[in-house]
């Protein structure tokens, strides 16, 4: 009686105590670009809202609340996934990326 009660038991802490993985959400992407007008390096900033399990990840825009950003989104049309934005200059950039991983985005910065 006691074995098969904690043969019961056993999966069912350790269902309980493993990470919660949301598969059921919206794919979503962020996508930053800063391309210097007279020469130089040009930055990219790409960001999923997925971790590597294919979970996805809870996470919120990374200018939300914020004024004055350098980095600006440009038009989204209605279904879209992707949110593209262009950003004034080196520092933008990557203020952009580090705001994306704060807020829990996973990022990736190219430089060409």
């Amino acid at each position: 009686m006691f074995i098969k009660l904690a043969l019961v038991l056993i999966p069912l802490t350790q269902l309980v105590s493993a990470d919660y993985c949301n598969r059921y959400g919206q794919k979503k992407e962020l996508y930053a670009k800063y391309e210097p007008a007279y020469g130089g390096y040009r930055s990219y900033v790409s960001c999923k809202n997925t971790d590597d399990n294919g979970c996805f990840l809870n996470v919120k825009d990374p200018y939300e609340g914020i004024v004055g950003q350098q980095c600006h989104t440009q038009e989204v049309k209605p279904g879209d996934s992707t949110t593209n934005y262009t950003c004034e200059n080196g520092d933008a950039i990557n203020d952009f990326y580090d705001r994306a991983q704060k807020s829990g985005w996973k990022c990736v910065r190219i430089a060409e």
